[in-house]
């Protein structure tokens, strides 16, 4: 087959800790059509030595102040020329064989604007590894706080993230919760294919590891119920939450169990 390109974009602020592990988890996919490209915002640990390093086989890097991760995406994805997008975080991996296999999918499901797949927790130490799994999409179930998606096992079509405007700047948290909303309002199509792609990082200085954006997370996610139903959250709008986390806890229950101790610990871990 005939390879599409595929941009990887990394956003990194003093991840120099993780960001060798990342960069290698790309550029080491032996993909023949990659364009990588990593945005740090001025970071004060190690990691432009780190990019000095690598700096032959990314496409594109700066080291250089911003108003946070949503706007250093946006300034990646202006670098971004590839038919499939993508985006790392700066303590995430993708798995061996990840963007063959998903250039594979894109071939196969032609239809399909954005394909997402399932992937493994893993600590600071990344020797831990636990699977996570993504749910079938659905909208609704999404403002509900019911609908999720493995964000680093995502992939999407250029022309329907460029009808979206890109990343909504005021957003300091659940970005990529707010970027699936626009790509359906977009008219995006979304598959969902039941393979590991992905490593998500859980720790101390995490967003969802430390909790700092947990107060930013629910004001975010209110915006996107009333963005998707049409209207500010009720009161009764908590009892519908609730029963469709049940639903989907009584479906899995042994994986939501799992996630809540492992997020549990990474947090007893920094208090």
């Amino acid at each position: 087959m005939t390879w599409p390109r595929i941009s990887v974009v990394t956003i990194s602020y003093n991840q120099g800790r993780f960001l060798e592990e990342a960069i290698l988890s790309v550029i080491q996919q032996q993909y023949p059509n990659l364009e990588y490209i990593v945005i740090d915002g001025a970071s004060s640990d190690n990691s432009v030595e780190i990019l000095k390093k690598y700096s032959d086989q990314l496409t594109y890097w700066h080291s250089q102040p911003d108003s946070g991760p949503a706007a250093a995406l946006n300034q990646g994805f202006k670098h971004a020329s590839g038919e499939i997008l993508a985006f790392l975080n700066a303590d995430d991996l993708f798995l061996p064989g990840t963007l063959k296999r998903v250039a594979s999918l894109f071939a196969a499901n032609q239809s399909a604007d954005v394909i997402y797949g399932d992937g493994y927790l893993t600590d600071s130490n990344g020797k831990l590894r636990k699977p996570t799994f993504s749910d079938p999409w659905n909208l609704q179930r999404l403002a509900y706080g019911s609908c999720t998606i493995v964000q680093p096992a995502t992939f999407f079509r250029r022309d329907v993230f460029q009808k979206t405007g890109g990343f909504n700047e005021s957003h300091k948290a659940s970005w990529d919760a707010s970027l699936w909303v626009d790509l359906a309002h977009a008219g995006a199509r979304f598959h969902y294919e039941r393979e590991f792609l992905a490593v998500f990082r859980l720790h101390g200085h995490s967003i969802t590891g430390s909790g700092r954006e947990d107060v930013e997370e629910l004001r975010v996610m209110d915006e996107i119920f009333e963005k998707v139903i049409g209207r500010p959250k009720r009161a009764s709008d908590r009892a519908t939450s609730l029963f469709l986390r049940l639903v989907k806890f009584l479906g899995h229950p042994l994986w939501s169990v799992d996630y809540n101790m492992f997020l549990r610990s990474i947090r007893n871990e920094r208090e």
